[in-house]
This record gives structure tokens, sequence and C-alpha cells, in this order.
């Protein structure tokens, strides 16, 4: 009789408190991928915002005081292997990105654009996984001559489904929108499409 094979069983990764997962994409909608927000990621400081002069002949600096920074932190986040190259394509143009948290994490916004900074990550080959670390900064108006869009065609698209039936797909919502400016778009009237 032979022996059993034993195999190490890996824990499940522990996730942040009350959801702990979430949506990054990129400004424009059309990059997504979903991530696991892993417990210990959270940590966040907040910035003091001054600049420090040294002047010749004094002893001490001169400082210009700013109103305090937003919250700033590190997310730790675990990519499966299956989403790591779509995980890595939002990166690729350093622009900042948007993440949508699918349920309550701890104290996270649901909604934030954020700009990061060096990306790093360990393996987990059994699982077949990264944890993604990076520091993040919240931003606001990433580029000030654009407007933002949270959502992506996929999400648009579910909410336009009645049981089975599809009432309105990207498809036709590209089409109704086919021209207009944001603002344009910010002032459609809906009742055309009903």
């Amino acid at each position: 009789m032979s022996a059993p094979v034993v195999v190490p069983v890996i824990p499940p990764a522990l996730f942040a408190p009350g959801g702990g997962s979430m949506v990054l994409q990129s400004l424009d909608g059309q990059k997504s991928v979903v991530v696991g927000v892993l417990k210990g990621s959270l940590e966040v400081h907040v910035p003091a915002v001054r600049a420090r002069f040294s002047v010749p002949g004094r002893r001490r600096p001169v400082v210009r005081y700013g109103v305090s920074g937003d919250r700033e932190g590190t997310l730790r986040l675990l990519v499966l292997g299956e989403d790591e190259t779509r995980f890595e394509a939002l990166f690729e143009s350093g622009e900042p990105l948007l993440w949508r948290c699918t349920g309550p994490v701890f104290d996270l916004p649901a909604v934030a654009v954020f700009d990061f900074d060096t990306l790093t990550a360990e393996a987990f080959v059994v699982r077949k996984a990264r944890v993604w670390s990076f520091p993040y900064v919240p931003v606001d108006d990433p580029f000030m001559d654009q407007r933002l869009g949270a959502f992506t065609w996929d999400f648009i698209d579910a909410l336009q489904v009645d049981g089975v039936t599809v009432i309105r797909d990207g498809v036709a919502m590209e089409a109704a929108f086919a021209g207009l400016t944001w603002d344009q778009a910010d002032a459609f009237d809906w009742s055309v499409l009903a």
C-alpha cells in the first residue's frame, strides 16, 4: 500500500472586514478588473502640507502652512492569475484610476479616483495569485479638461436588463450618445430612449 500524498493547504486570503473586494477601472471605463482587498492593507496617513525654507543667516526655517492633505495609504490587493494581465494593463498608462468597492470596505470611500506609486507583488504559486501592494493618493479632477464617468459599459448593460430581456445594451447606448459632448450627454433627455 502506498503512502498518502500530503498537499499543504493554504488558508483563504484574509479579506478586509465588510465586503473585501473592489473594481479597479480606467477613468474612461474601458479597462477594469475585480480584486480582493486584504486585511492589513488599509494603512492610512494624513500628510501635513507645508513648505520649509532655509534662509541664510537664520537659525530656524521659514514655514508656509497649508490645509492638511486627505488620507493617503497603501493597498494590498489579491489578484487571481486569470486577472493578472488585465490588472497590469490598468497601470500601464501611469494615469490615475478609479476604484468602486463592491460592498463596504471598512472606511474606504465607496468610489474614489486615485493616483498611485510603485507597484510591488508577491506570488502565491499554489493559489495562482499575486498580492499586489502600492501607495495611493486620492485625487480630484486629475484631468481638469475632462469629465469623469464612474461606470463601465458592462455596468450599464446590467442596469438595462429586466429578467432575461435586454432593454438596451452598450451598443445602443453608444449609438444614442454618438457625437455628443459631455455637457450634451449630461443634459440628455432620457425619455426619448423609453
